[in-house]
């Protein structure tokens, strides 16, 4: 870069300490604002205009910066030569490079900062002290976004001696605070606290942060470091430094969910900006809010709001990438307008679907002052919902949130909401959170003509056909959606469809068959032991007891000992053996057979689908439990893992050969390097199991293509840490990396296949997985840039399923535009109404046998012994409940039948912190569930599936397994803290 030209002059601004120049003042508002748009430009692209005060040395590093490690390291490299740059012209070329790039989001945030129109007409002559500038507006909108993280960790009664030395609380605050926590508990008095305190000084942002840092509790420095990763405990240090780190968010998709409105970025004049130029005012009514300049709707999205507009309720329809969300934004700005009393739930099944909205909505609504609560399940505001509600208009949840809500009482009627908003609405069947609510809604409906319920609005991007076969059946099953959402308008894009067509891209669609090994010497070895165990089975008298019961299917063992049909038969003669046998070894027999069973079954898909090494380490990490304890191990059990151990050295040794080689990966490798040349190319790998994600994570991280695509895993919140789970901050941090292009590759199962906005993926590949139409539909909506590619690399058996679905989404397509026109021309009222009453009596008759089961609950004893190896476990007298689902055992000998292991990581969940591990001591291979910090006890928290149930003679309950503890033929009473709370004692 040629710097050597002389500095033009600069016309001073003020004079002394407290003032800056024209072109310091240009590098103040850059290094402020780029914090917050760092995400939002493209630094290759913006490389070109920029060639004025950017050599092309430097240009290079941008360049090589982006491809290796991504685009956001590529702009902070950018922007660092931007900044080093004296051609007096620099900050005029970045402009008009932001222009001519399209960045409008970084355009948007400096304009707001009067650093481009009203620049040249008010700097000149003005005295500016950038110490005047008032930060107290933006510290507490930047508190906000963390808000659910310090309530969440925050011990007000521990803070307050260190706020009340730096003078930030008055006495009166203090008591009403300690008031409120001794009466409602931690969660309000935090609450209360972070109200209070903006009220008394200037300084509350700082004080409060050396508040926590003082405090002495790690969590305490853990939040400081989390609402501002800059801190410095050195006082002056971060008094300088805040100034250009008061906007900096954490983590990208935290910027993008409140960003800084910098209207209110004032002078120490109230309405005047840094310029001195009149500041808008940014505390709007409800009536003047309008977003449908903000959102920049285009005429089909129109098109698909017009009839919830009108307040029908109805079904959005429309292909993924479509822009649905943002249409439903605009339904809930037009809705919220209508009236103060306008309460919105909008609902989504997954957590990353939640964060996704929640984020859409605090970017539009935050300068109307709207206030929005984002509930998922391990937050801690999910137990305080219904006490919200009233604080808030717009509430995201996942639906089941909202269902327990229901079921527990805490919120009375859905009547308390205006609008209800399903996102993927095609869920809305029986056993799903979705209906359940949906059917309260049909009932309230039918029973009372009076009541004024939510407006409801579906949307979705494929309705499915269910098992239809043919139009009638598809028709018949959209038509049962369109009742069970209470709806009797579909709204799809008719007269803007060459629009649609223009934005929504089709993918290119390519089948590719997937070879197999030739020879493949591990397989033959396991199919080996498997058979082995298979026929200790048989010749057990399990198989007798099986037949005399009417089970004679699981006598026989499926022949393909890889498919998912074995591993079910598996299981299931897991689950059944302890039912007709009452010999509690054959018991532990049995069960120890399938785990092992199970365990090769996965194995082999591994093997079949990545690296004979994967399946290997697969094997070493489910059957390690085994190894352990020797002495407490049966005859059979220490059998059954020397059988591994005997063939271990030898398919270790095939795992190194490469004659054995899985030509499919070779295929997939060359499949990825095709389609990642591109420096800013994203795709998705879509497999069936949380092992093959492993699996094929580690294949590619030994790639030397692994440091061109950055892979990583994302997979569903509800499988254990062990299976290969994620929490839902790591799954917001993976979706966030890869937004941004730290991450260009995702290893996904089906949790990324619905509603995720991630509009850079160009390439998806479904990697011997082929779900159903509406799947099918969603995964290919992944591919959203121009000239996408939608890849199954599968199986021969597979490419049947494959074409059964294309003509199942013609079925689809044709159908919902039939139903349409009924619904629009026809009356078919009287059909939702007979379906709605046939729901109703479904209900009924659900109620009537639940109440009948709860009715026979036993207050008599039982005993619970783990299930695989018979050990007695605890007694039902020793049970107590929590919130209705969360059983706890208070028995204190029952810390001598387990062991305590770590964790990956700590999860919290209703209001519970989940710190160890519960194994069975006898067995330590079994789960059974976790120790737990609830409201300052530790309780040992169990899952009945980890038991068995006997009756305190000794004898198997029938059925003895149970999955949910609602079927469980027992009662529990709920724990009473006051009385119990010391009862779990030396854990």
């Amino acid at each position: 870069m040629d710097n050597s030209q002389p500095r033009e002059e600069c016309d001073e601004v003020g004079q002394g300490d407290s003032h800056i120049d024209k072109f310091q003042l240009q590098r103040e508002i850059l290094t402020v604002c780029s914090t917050v748009f760092i995400d939002k430009i493209q630094p290759v692209e913006l490389c070109v205009h920029l060639s004025d005060i950017i050599g092309k040395a430097e240009e290079d590093k941008i360049k090589a910066a982006t491809d290796e490690k991504g685009p956001r390291k590529g702009a902070e490299l950018l922007l660092s030569f931007v900044l080093e740059s004296t051609d007096p012209g620099w900050f005029t070329v970045f402009v008009n490079g932001l222009r001519e790039t399209g960045s409008e989001t970084a355009l948007g945030i400096l304009e707001d900062f009067k650093a481009l129109s009203d620049f040249s007409q008010h700097v000149d002559g003005m005295k500016y002290d950038l110490n005047s500038v008032r930060f107290e507006d933006l510290h507490e909108k930047h508190l906000r976004v963390f808000r659910p993280h310090i309530i969440e960790y925050l011990e007000p009664i521990q803070l307050l001696p260190h706020l009340i030395q730096r003078g930030v609380l008055s006495d009166s605050t203090v008591d009403r605070i300690r008031a409120e926590t001794r009466n409602k508990g931690r969660f309000y008095g935090s609450l209360m606290l972070l109200r209070h305190l903006p009220t008394l000084k200037n300084t509350w942002y700082t004080d409060f942060l050396y508040s926590l840092w003082d405090s002495g509790n790690q969590k305490d420095k853990e939040l400081v470091q989390l609402i501002d990763p800059d801190f410095n405990p050195d006082w002056k240090q971060y008094q300088t430094s805040q100034k250009r780190t008061v906007t900096k968010e954490i983590a990208g998709d935290t910027i993008d969910a409140v960003p800084p409105k910098w209207r209110k970025y004032g002078s120490a004049d109230e309405g005047r900006n840094i310029t001195g130029a009149e500041v808008e005012q940014v505390s709007l009514k409800l009536s003047d809010l309008n977003i449908t300049d903000e959102l920049s709707l285009r005429n089909y999205q129109h098109e698909l709001a017009e009839p919830a507009l009108r307040g029908q309720n109805c079904i959005i329809v429309a292909p993924t990438g479509s822009g649905k969300t943002r249409v439903a934004a605009h339904i809930v700005a037009e809705h919220l307008k209508q009236g103060a009393d306008r309460k919105v739930v909008f609902m989504a099944c997954k957590v990353p679907l939640v964060e996704q909205q929640y984020q859409l909505f605090c970017q539009l609504f935050e300068k109307y002052e709207l206030r929005v609560l984002k509930v998922c399940g391990d937050d801690e505001s999910n137990k305080f919902l219904h006490q919200l509600i009233s604080e808030f208009d717009i509430i995201v949840l996942t639906p089941q949130i909202l269902e327990n809500h229901l079921l527990e009482n805490t919120i009375s009627s859905l009547d308390v909401f205006s609008l209800l908003i399903f996102d993927e609405c095609h869920h809305t069947q029986k056993g799903n959170p979705y209906n359940a609510i949906m059917s309260r809604y049909i009932r309230q409906k039918h029973r009372d003509k009076m009541v004024k319920l939510p407006q409801i609005v579906g949307m979705t991007a494929s309705l499915g056909v269910g098992d239809a076969k043919t139009d009638y059946e598809a028709e018949s099953h959209i038509l049962h959606l369109c009742a069970n959402l209470d709806s009797r308008c579909i709204a799809t894009v008719e007269r803007y469809r060459d629009e649609l067509d223009q934005y929504v891209n089709t993918p290119n669609e390519e089948f590719q068959p997937l070879p197999n090994r030739q020879e493949d010497p591990f397989r033959v070895k396991i199919i080996a032991i498997m058979k082995r165990i298979e026929s200790i089975i048989k010749q057990s008298p399990i198989c007798y007891d099986l037949l005399s019961s009417g089970n004679k299917a699981l006598t026989k063992a499926p022949n393909e000992r890889d498919s998912q049909q074995y591993h079910q038969w598996a299981t299931q003669l897991g689950k059944i053996a302890p039912t007709v046998s009452q010999n509690p070894e054959l018991t532990r027999t049995i069960v120890t057979c399938t785990d092992y069973l199970q365990g090769y079954n996965v194995a082999l898909g591994v093997n079949r689908n990545a690296r004979t090494s994967d399946a290997v380490e697969y094997l070493v990490q489910k059957l390690s439990p085994y190894s352990t304890r020797q002495h407490i191990q049966t005859a059979l059990e220490k059998e059954l893992f020397q059988m591994f151990e005997d063939v271990r050295p030898e398919i270790s040794r095939l795992a190194e050969d490469r004659r054995y080689q899985n030509p499919r990966l070779l295929q997939l490798q060359q499949r990825i390097e095709d389609n990642t040349r591109a420096p800013h190319s994203r795709g998705i790998i879509f497999v069936t199991t949380l092992a093959i994600v492993q699996a094929l994570y580690d294949w590619l991280t030994e790639l030397d293509l692994a440091e061109i695509v950055r892979p990583e895993k994302f997979t569903g919140a509800r499988a254990s840490e062990e299976q290969g789970g994620m929490t839902q901050h790591e799954q917001e941090n993976i979706l966030a990396k890869f937004r941004t292009g730290e991450c260009r590759l995702l290893i996904a199962t089906t949790v990324a296949e619905e509603g995720l906005d991630i509009p850079e993926c160009n390439f998806v590949i479904l990697y011997n997985h082929i779900g159903n139409e509406i799947s099918t539909v969603q995964t290919r909506g992944r591919n959203r840039a121009k000239d996408a590619t939608s890849y199954v690399m599968a199986e021969d058996r597979f490419q049947l399923k494959a074409a059964l679905n294309c003509q199942k989404e013609k079925m689809m397509n044709k159908a919902v535009a039939v139903m349409k026109r009924k619904l629009e021309r026809e009356d078919v009222s009287q059909q939702i109404m007979t379906f709605q009453r046939e729901e109703i009596k479904k209900m009924d008759i659900e109620a009537i046998k639940r109440q009948k089961k709860l009715a026979k609950k036993s207050s008599e004893e039982f005993h619970l012994v783990c299930r695989k190896c018979q050990t007695f476990a605890v007694s039902t007298a020793s049970l107590r409940k929590i919130k209705e689902s969360h059983h706890v055992v208070l028995d204190e000998d029952f810390q001598n039948k387990i062991q305590l292991k770590d964790p990956k990581k700590v999860i919290h969940i209703d209001g519970m912190e989940l710190q160890k591990k519960i194994v069975c001591a006898e067995c330590p291979s079994l789960e059974w569930g976790t120790l737990a910090l609830y409201e300052g006890e530790m309780y040992y928290v169990i899952a009945i599936k980890a038991f068995n149930v006997k009756t305190v003679d000794g004898q198997y309950y029938k059925p003895c397994q149970f999955k949910h503890w609602i079927d469980a033929p027992f009662k529990v009473e709920p724990l009473d803290a006051m009385v119990e709370c010391g009862k779990p004692q030396n854990i």
